[in-house]
């Protein structure tokens, strides 16, 4: 079952929602240049690891490369997560639209009275009889 369209609140919680997770992106690809300045611990045994499948010379090259590997799926994270959202917002734009055109629905907005509307925005956005 298709549940109702709630236009302003269901547009809010997809942009929350995306704000949320490039938040999230940005500090995996904060995180990465952290994981390069962790020293190796020397001549102890390092518990952080369970299970060590090289030496202290890998360790090493996944630290040197932890920026840029986790920048990179950081920004191809972002750019997917933007997409997604972007299409649940067009979809929702597009029943509105829909609705609209076809006099489903009754479009009336109601702007502050400081802000400059010209008279076709006005025209639109007024409730039709």
């Amino acid at each position: 079952m298709i549940r109702d369209l709630k236009y302003p609140e269901d547009a809010r919680k997809v942009l929350d929602a995306l704000l949320k997770g490039l938040a999230y992106d940005a500090a995996t690809a904060v995180s990465g240049i952290a994981l390069s300045k962790i020293p190796l611990p020397q001549n102890i045994p390092d518990f952080a690891v369970p299970v060590r499948c090289g030496g202290s010379e890998e360790d090493q090259a996944v630290r040197k490369e932890a920026p840029i590997l986790l920048s990179r799926f950081s920004l191809i994270s972002m750019v997917s997560r933007f997409d997604s959202y972007l299409q649940l917002l067009l979809l929702q734009r597009r029943v509105l639209e829909f609705l609209v055109q076809n006099r489903k629905i009754n479009v009336c907005v109601k702007l502050p009275s400081n802000v400059p509307v010209t008279n076709s925005l006005q025209r639109f956005s007024s409730p039709t009889p």
